[in-house]
């Protein structure tokens, strides 16, 4: 199967700090690609969701034996990005800046996600679409945004 990385999805991506690099570079080293890769199958390919450093890695030291496991349940582009966001922000190592900002953009992708289906619920094209549902404020700073992401978990 040959994974592609597309470059939208990987800029959604905290970038490991040297440190944390080093260690995934050592236990990669001693144990191998233990995690599998997360792929979408989308309709250009298997693209890469989770597991970018792991995969560069393997491709720079030819290791070939990683494992490859399609994220089920995506539909389209939008809901492959929202799933980015959302595993980024389950990462431990976040800050809570980094935190409220991976957050905000989770509530973001879901309203246009939302927006996105009641557009297509009511028949209506999608340059219309920001009249059907939420609208992101710039009153929604960081801050609350965090907030309201754990609210609804």
């Amino acid at each position: 199967m040959k994974v592609k990385i597309d470059k939208e999805f990987e800029s959604l991506l905290v970038p490991l700090r040297p440190e944390e690099l080093q260690l995934l570079e050592q236990s990669l080293y001693d144990q191998g690609c233990r995690d599998a890769l997360k792929v979408w199958a989308s309709p250009h390919g298997d693209l890469l969701l989770d597991g970018h450093n792991r995969y560069r890695w393997c491709l720079k030291n030819d290791v070939s034996a990683y494992g490859i496991s399609p994220v089920s349940g995506i539909n389209n582009r939008e809901e492959a990005r929202l799933w980015v966001l959302e595993n980024q922000l389950g990462r431990r190592n976040l800050t809570d800046d980094q935190r409220a900002v991976y957050g905000k953009k989770v509530l973001e992708q879901r309203v246009a996600l939302s927006n996105k289906q009641r557009a297509k619920t009511a028949g209506r094209s999608n340059r219309k679409v920001t009249n059907l549902g939420v609208k992101m404020t710039p009153e929604l700073d960081e801050t609350k945004s965090l907030a309201l992401y754990r609210a609804t978990y």
